[in-house]
């Protein structure tokens, strides 16, 4: 996740690097951070890191990207993460967790649902973008699902757009989803 100058990357069993991208010649880690598990994705937004890490979520103060600090973690199954105002959409294993961020320190659950085998995720205040490639035509399955999450404790399936083809990746913008 890229933030200004400064590049957020969950490396595996290296944990959150944090690299100053500011000369694109010369990428520089700034710090590192090992964490509990294997570093799976992560999602950046108002000066906090949200690190999807195998057996848990990080979330990590980056206010300061040269002196970061985890906050807190969140002991759950994580693979994929996103963030949208004050909630954090963490996808693990076969679930879709909606988490209050409101105050980083004290993250609250506030659903679980089906995640429909999705591995990429993305999210604004109302929907979360689901991308699955668990495709079975058969069954009209995989694709990419929208959800509404306008209540974020009822989370409501509004549509799978199934294509036919495997989903791993998505990114939405204003009007647009790519997957």
């Amino acid at each position: 996740k890229v933030v200004g100058s400064i590049a957020y990357v969950a490396a595996g069993s290296a944990g959150l690097q944090i690299v100053d991208i500011s000369n694109s010649t010369a990428p520089s880690i700034i710090r590192s951070i090992d964490t509990p598990g294997t570093a799976n994705a992560v999602a950046v937004a108002n000066g906090y890191a949200y690190l999807a890490d195998s057996t848990s979520v990080q979330i990590i103060n980056v206010t300061n990207p040269t002196n970061p600090s985890i906050i807190t973690s969140i002991s759950m199954s994580a693979s994929n993460v996103a963030v949208a105002g004050s909630r954090l959409y963490v996808i693990g294993g076969s679930l879709l967790k909606i988490i209050n961020i409101s105050n980083p320190s004290a993250p609250q659950i506030l659903s679980t649902s089906s995640s429909y085998d999705a591995q990429g995720i993305d999210a604004n205040d109302s929907f979360t973008f689901l991308a699955s490639p668990a495709v079975d035509a058969s069954l009209n399955k995989g694709g990419l699902y929208i959800v509404d999450v306008s209540n974020p404790y009822n989370p409501t399936l509004l549509t799978n757009l199934y294509g036919g083809f495997d989903n791993t990746g998505i990114a939405i913008s204003e009007s647009l989803a790519v997957v």
